[in-house]
């Protein structure tokens, strides 16, 4: 699929620098900022549903433990 945005000539700018530094093309860098910023939305969401639903939860702490990664 296609999409069309507009966007200011600033970030398009840092868009054009970041491709050359790269060697990718500005579609390329685009693709992955979006899949980057829906799989962060999308953790986000689900720990939110699941906190909305009354699932357990456990805190970092206790993940550490549990799962010896103290340091």
């Amino acid at each position: 699929a296609t999409i069309t945005a507009r966007i200011s000539e600033e970030l398009n700018n840092s868009l054009s620098a970041l491709a050359l530094e790269t060697n990718r093309n500005k579609g390329y860098i685009i693709k992955r900022a979006i899949e980057n910023y829906l799989e962060e939305k999308a953790d986000i969401l689900i720990a939110l549903s699941r906190i909305e639903k009354g699932e357990e939860t456990i805190s970092l702490n206790e993940l550490e433990k549990k799962y010896e990664l103290e340091d």
